[in-house]
């Protein structure tokens, strides 16, 4: 049986503002009510940032907490909590995981104003925090490089067999380049990874459907792209969600529940 579609959606990032889009979520009702939209259009993880209240970024563990409760209230979906906003520290970064959700994200790159050849170091050690507290890394990658760190990375751990990785291809110049870049990166990552691919510019609807063709998941949302799979803007971020849905029933791969995403990503919830 074909593996269903774990769609992941990220419906605000970091940067994106209501000058991007008007329907970007902003507060943490806004933030809920669009990830609870997202999960009956076909979603099984959202993939979350904070805002403060002037709309910057940030890693306030309450705004967190309020963003979470309101989600898990209404929604089973998975929670993915990010610790990638740049400019961070380590520590800042690593707030919400205290709020012990299913996931967060983990940039396979130095996430605060620390820089250095210790690179691994700190991802091995934000890893081990993580699973420490029963929250399952999503290490995120976007070269080649990158990806060689995540093999090493998953060597330190020993037990990290079957990693969450995601793609996030950038804006390519072609659709050959989109295809050769996710094509080499899912070459170079471990044999039993769990990955969805994102973003890829102009190119993003095929990077999308390389992925459902290739055995990934897919994902979507404002942080990634303004446009649907079909090319043309959209009203939501639950309206990307469901044209991916659509695009992944019609290659036989339909969208995967958050019960199923669970299983089969081995989350200890399941």
């Amino acid at each position: 049986m074909t593996q269903p579609n774990i769609i992941c959606v990220a419906p605000l990032g970091a940067w994106c503002s209501r000058d991007d889009h008007p329907a970007t979520p902003i507060s943490p009702r806004e933030i809920a009510d669009a990830v609870v939209e997202c999960a009956s259009a076909g979603a099984a993880i959202a993939h979350l940032h904070a805002r403060d209240a002037d709309g910057k970024p940030t890693q306030d563990l309450e705004i967190y907490r309020d963003i979470h409760d309101r989600i898990k209230q209404r929604s089973d979906i998975i929670v993915q909590l990010s610790t990638g906003t740049r400019g961070m520290t380590v520590q800042q970064a690593l707030e919400p995981v205290t709020l012990a959700p299913e996931m967060a994200s983990l940039a396979l790159r130095d996430v605060g104003p620390q820089q250095g050849t210790d690179v691994q170091r700190r991802v091995v050690d934000m890893a081990k925090a993580m699973i420490a507290s029963g929250v399952c890394p999503e290490f995120d990658a976007s070269d080649a490089e990158m990806i060689d760190r995540l093999n090493d990375v998953c060597a330190s751990l020993g037990d990290l067999s079957a990693p969450c990785v995601g793609l996030f291809l950038k804006d390519e110049v072609s659709a050959q380049a989109a295809a050769r870049h996710i094509l080499a990166l899912v070459a170079k990552l471990p044999a039993a990874a769990h990955w969805w691919a994102a973003k890829g510019g102009a190119n993003h609807a095929l990077v999308q459907t390389l992925a459902l063709g290739l055995g990934g998941h897919c994902r979507v949302g404002f942080e990634d792209s303004l446009l649907g799979v079909d090319g043309q803007p959209v009203k939501s971020n639950a309206d990307l969600v469901e044209r991916v849905a659509q695009l992944g029933a019609r290659v036989g791969r339909p969208a995967a529940t958050p019960a199923q995403a669970r299983e089969i990503l081995g989350l200890k919830s399941a």
